[in-house]
């Protein structure tokens, strides 16, 4: 890790000297209790816990401030109780039993949502009550001639695919998350992904609830099981990697890429930042041929090629499919990617890169520790606005923090998905969650304004909600 080291102090401004430990115990208030309520329940229920730390644990997601909360803090309200059901009879008796008694229920089921989704009012009376499903953690049935399978919604996406994989099918969606996230915070988050609630391919039949249930946030219920779409494993699966000589090559093949109409698995460009970022992340050679052959390949890139060390960014690749489609499709993309002058940069970068997206949220809160707040955000934006929606984002935030970066992880016919990652040191500053709320308000207004969206795909939530007002 010692590049990496050089890296965080040098270009992201980490300063690896400050030590931050955080709080060894969160205080928590203590529960309202609903009596009448706590009778009424007892019995019904395998597990219910009025244990702190899990009420802690199921009153926060994963944003900047609500992490920094737990370090440094306190959370504002916290649930009085958390009931575990492991049915849907479980589930209709805990929302009727709520209903008659006044009681609030909140569904939780990784815990990973980043729109506040699990911030109650602090002035709220009523006893709140976390429902966990952890335990609907069950595929029900795997239909392969139709490819849809009955699964429970507590499932996290990397069980899913665990237990899909004994039938020889996938799930196919993978976010960041995957490691923590479940089923039903998929489909309640409104990403247009998952609304197939029928075993039918296509229905028209009026105006259907399920489209206002699906993409509610969890607000209006608890979704117990739901139908989704499934795939044969590909017989193949194959990373690979390309280099670009700047960002806006990078970002043109992108988008002549989603013209071809050959699409592979995924695709995913990244800055120059970003990329640099993945290099420090790579074993260090074992060995002096392999620290020479390193030097050799550097030399290749940045004096032969002509590559900038700093200008230079990453397009990660995965191919799925049979051998035939993947050498069809490889042969397509390499094509392409050497008319905007790309350089083939093989699979252990294209494998490292994609490995590091799930690195991102464990290495946010690592930073914590020594005074640096990080956080990511994501907009979909039409490829004519790509260029001004980074660029004023860039002009906007680096006058206060040092490190800015963007990843485009989704191609569309008519534009893209962005993520975008800042941070900043914070020794010396009295309330840096507020100096970071202020910097990304500005940066939204700045993405809304130059044609982008509130969200691409994790929602509007408490926490985006006054940029709809």
């Amino acid at each position: 890790m010692m590049k990496f080291k050089e890296w965080a102090e040098a270009k992201v401004g980490i300063d690896l000297s400050l030590n931050c430990e955080a709080q060894i115990e969160i205080p928590a208030d203590p529960s309202i209790i609903n009596e009448q309520f706590v009778n009424a329940i007892q019995g019904l229920f395998n597990e219910i816990s009025f244990n702190n730390a899990q009420r802690i644990l199921h009153s926060h997601g994963h944003t900047m401030q609500e992490i920094y909360e737990l370090r440094h803090g306190k959370l504002s309200r916290i649930v009085d109780c958390v009931i575990f059901i492991s049915s849907h009879t479980q589930a209709e008796t805990l929302v009727k039993l709520a209903s008659e008694h006044n009681v609030m229920l909140c569904v939780y089921g990784g815990g990973t949502n980043v729109i506040w989704a699990l911030q109650y009012p602090k002035e709220e009376k009523r006893m709140i009550v976390s429902v966990d499903m952890s335990r609907m953690n069950h595929v029900r049935q795997v239909d392969r001639k139709n490819m849809t399978a009955i699964v429970e919604t507590g499932i996290t996406g990397k069980d899913l695919e665990k237990e899909l994989s004994r039938y020889g099918v996938v799930c196919g969606h993978e976010p960041d998350s995957v490691e923590f996230s479940t089923l039903g915070g998929w489909i309640i988050t409104p990403t247009g992904k998952l609304q197939q609630s029928l075993d039918q391919p296509r229905v028209s039949s009026g105006p259907d609830l399920n489209q206002i249930i699906l993409g509610s946030e969890g607000t209006l219920g608890i979704i117990t099981e739901a139908i989704i779409k499934i795939k044969a494993q590909p017989e193949v699966c194959k990373y690979e990697s390309i280099l670009f000589h700047n960002f806006a090559l990078g970002t043109e093949f992108m988008y002549r890429l989603s013209r071809s109409k050959v699409w592979p698995a995924s695709v995913r460009l990244v800055d120059n930042n970003q990329f640099q970022f993945d290099m420090a992340l790579k074993t260090m050679p074992h060995n002096k041929r392999e620290e020479f052959m390193d030097k050799i390949k550097k030399y290749f890139i940045t004096q032969f090629m002509q590559f900038d060390p700093d200008q230079m960014c990453l397009v990660t690749v995965v191919f799925e499919g049979t051998k035939q489609e993947i050498e069809f499709q490889e042969k397509k993309v390499f094509e392409l990617a050497k008319f905007f002058k790309g350089f083939r940069a093989g699979a252990e970068n294209g494998e490292r890169g994609y490995f590091l997206t799930y690195m991102i949220a464990y290495l946010r809160d690592f930073a914590m520790q020594f005074q640096f707040i990080a956080e990511s955000f994501e907009t979909s934006v039409g490829w004519k606005n790509v260029p001004s929606v980074c660029e004023n984002i860039q002009r906007r935030n680096l006058e206060k923090e040092p490190f800015v970066s963007f990843r485009i992880s989704q191609v569309y016919d008519s534009g893209e998905k962005i993520y975008v990652y800042f941070g900043f040191g914070y020794k010396g500053i009295t309330d840096p969650v507020k100096c970071y709320s202020e910097i990304e308000d500005a940066a939204r207004e700045k993405i809304m304004k130059n044609g982008g969206s509130i969200s691409h795909h994790h929602g509007v939530g408490k926490l985006r909600k006054r940029h709809r007002s």
